[in-house]
């Protein structure tokens, strides 16, 4: 099946609308739709929730804004990462998934015993877990009295933002600060639970490890989205084509045409992984799924109450209290504080990171190289 007709078929249409919230584009809660896959963020674009078919008529890959109007959305993501051959997944989905199992397997564990049975999606190197808590109810309060927003964040929240140039209230600011805090929790949960069982190292964000079998390679819980304010965050929506392997810092053009196939995400609903991927790899089959699999986010406001009180009772709570206890120093002061730090002393490496922050202390791996630098010395 052709990516046109792929696209225009009426239940893949149908499924995309679903997961945004609505029966159509037009009545969607996801406050904006934007193009996935982009390598530069100056291509990136934010669309009314309307203008989905018109994305879709363009072929694009597209996600649905994180940022909605009745509930918050928590999503947890799961995927392989090989800092050596970014390929591999694409390759050799069959390991690629079996490595992530032990993971996969925590994640489904710990949220039933708090009774959430998430929507469960795969894409080209991983899971995606998805549920809702409604705005209004028990579970957004408690986010929200637990979630830490500096002012100056705050203010930002309060701006108008595109693409229909509206402000994000206070308490959604908070409660998804709050519900960042929890999933940073879960994913220390599931950590601990997988590890031991996981041939890789299981990492949360896509932190560097040492080489196994096919390079460097782990399994990232990836919650990096909630560093970022709420309304720069899309996910992708299901049925959506994925075309992250054919960028070209994926796949370069020496490589045989063909080898790695189209992709789309589409939900597990309930077949095992292999069924799964090859649905996932033959539009054909994508578009059968559409017609029969609700993508509907479930809500399990009530069940995540449960889940925050666990929170709420743990370790990393107490870490959270002793972390957030102390304020950044306000620019004006950083001459006396911040610009102090005895550079002299530093390895290279460390300096050039520090002397070029953005980007380089962004990344998961700058951010752990310097603080094992900084732990080391004291």
């Amino acid at each position: 099946m052709e990516p046109r007709e792929y696209y225009n078929d009426r239940n893949v249409r149908q499924r995309m609308a679903e997961y945004m919230g609505g029966d159509s584009p037009e009545t969607a809660t996801a406050v904006y739709i934007g193009r996935c896959g982009t390598p530069d963020c100056g291509q990136f674009s934010m669309r009314p929730p309307e203008q989905l078919y018109a994305c879709l008529d363009e072929g694009l890959e597209v996600g649905r804004s994180l940022w909605d109007r009745e509930s918050l959305i928590a999503h947890l993501d799961i995927e392989y990462v090989n800092f050596d051959f970014p390929a591999e997944p694409y390759l050799d989905p069959g390991r690629m998934f079996a490595l992530q199992r032990p993971v996969e397997t925590a994640i489904l564990s710990i949220l039933a015993e708090h009774g959430i049975r998430p929507l469960h999606l795969i894409s080209g190197r991983g899971h995606h877990f998805v549920w809702r808590v409604g705005r209004g109810s028990a579970a957004q309060d408690r986010l929200c009295g637990i979630g830490l927003v500096p002012a100056q964040v705050l203010a930002r929240y309060r701006q108008p933002h595109p693409p229909l140039n509206e402000p994000v209230d206070d308490a959604t600011a908070r409660s998804f600060a709050g519900l960042g805090l929890l999933m940073e929790y879960l994913a220390y949960r599931v950590k601990e639970q997988a590890a031991p069982l996981s041939m890789l190292s299981v990492e949360l964000t896509a932190v560097e490890a040492g080489p196994v079998e096919r390079g460097r390679e782990v399994i990232s819980i990836d919650i990096s989205e909630y560093g970022d304010p709420l309304y720069t965050r899309i996910i992708r929506i299901p049925f959506s084509r994925y075309r992250k392997p054919h960028q070209e810092s994926v796949v370069p053009h020496a490589w045989p045409a063909g080898r790695i196939p189209e992709l789309c995400v589409v939900p597990l609903a309930g077949r095992d992984i292999i069924e799964a991927v090859a649905t996932m790899r033959d539009r054909g089959k994508a578009a059968e799924l559409a017609a029969v699999a609700s993508v509907k986010i479930p809500e399990f406001s009530e069940q995540t109450v449960h889940l925050i009180e666990s929170y709420l009772r743990s370790d990393v709570k107490a870490f959270h209290d002793f972390f957030y206890s102390q304020d950044h120093q306000p620019p004006h002061a950083w001459p006396h504080t911040y610009d102090r730090t005895p550079m002299q002393m530093l390895p290279s490496c460390v300096r050039h990171i520090l002397d070029h922050p953005n980007d380089l202390l962004l990344k998961p791996s700058g951010i752990q190289l310097v603080t094992r630098c900084f732990l080391a010395l004291g």
